[in-house]
């Protein structure tokens, strides 16, 4: 309801009415504090409830875990982990790595050839000096966790990783193409280098959060020592073919060469790495 107001001003010596809504004045200051209080209540009740949601996500005795990765060294590896919890705070596990690579390289540049008696003519020529490389790699890990007591969803964990590697012969395959008017020559040589095997152990840290149950994303570093070792033989075979009637190349065209040089290696050195991951565990005793 409206009520009417005399408002004097001394200094005008006038006498102004005004009608005053005291329901929409008293609003205009209160409405502000009724939605501050119901968006608390509302925050409130979500921070509770989220508690609530992720209390006792963590896996306890008995679970089996899969998860899936990357681990960052000088380059990216995918990773796979699978795992068994002994006890509440004890997991032993490792984790598998694949790693193929392959480069190919090659640049052009023009050169001088001769052709075949009985008159040499100079011919001039590109030339293409052509690299293709192959190496894959695969690895071990099997680890032991301990996994600290916290009475939330964040897990944090230490222990002891032992790194296992084992590199295929990888293949290194360098060719050197002439093409000139009716000369062409193909000189490449295959190397081939023997089998690496890498063993070390590293002490790992850890943490996860199990943003719902069993399931978690983590990040772990370690740093340890690793020692590499390879032994065997480097096989070079060449192979050179030449063809086109101004090319004074061998008879028959096509030749082949095989050599191999003993090889044998030994490093060790640090290993520190960083990688991520998704974990879902099963099983496991009953939650209760």
């Amino acid at each position: 309801a409206y009520k009417p107001r005399i408002i004097k001003n001394k200094h005008l010596n006038n006498v102004i009415f005004a009608n005053v809504n005291y329901a929409t004045f008293a609003a205009l200051f209160t409405k502000p504090i009724i939605i501050m209080k119901k968006l608390s209540i509302a925050f409130l009740a979500a921070v509770v409830s989220l508690n609530a949601f992720s209390q006792d996500k963590k896996p306890e005795k008995g679970a089996v875990g899969v998860g899936f990765g990357i681990k960052i060294i000088s380059n990216v590896e995918p990773l796979v982990q699978v795992s068994y919890m002994v006890t509440d705070n004890m997991e032993i596990g490792t984790n598998l790595t694949l790693q193929y690579s392959h480069s190919r390289n090659s640049t052009f540049d023009s050169v001088v050839v001769f052709s075949g008696p009985p008159s040499p003519i100079a011919l001039p020529a590109e030339r293409e000096k052509k690299s293709v490389g192959s190496s894959v790699a695969f690895g071990f890990n099997p680890f032991f966790r301990y996994h600290f007591k916290t009475k939330n969803n964040l897990d944090v964990y230490t222990g002891v990783v032992v790194p296992i590697s084992v590199s295929t012969p990888s293949k290194t395959v360098t060719s050197t193409i002439l093409n000139a008017d009716n000369f062409q020559s193909t000189t490449s040589v295959t190397t081939t280098n023997p089998i690496q095997v890498g063993v070390g152990v590293a002490a790992l840290l850890g943490c996860r959060w199990f943003f719902y149950e069993n399931l978690a994303l983590g990040v772990e570093t370690n740093l340890g020592f690793l020692a590499t070792l390879a032994n065997g033989n480097d096989k070079t075979v060449t192979h050179i073919s030449n063809s086109g009637s101004n090319n004074p190349g061998p008879n028959p065209d096509d030749v082949t060469l095989k050599a191999k040089s003993k090889y044998d290696t030994q490093s060790f050195g640090l290993l520190g790495n960083i990688g991520f991951s998704l974990s879902y565990y099963f099983g496991g005793k009953k939650k209760g």
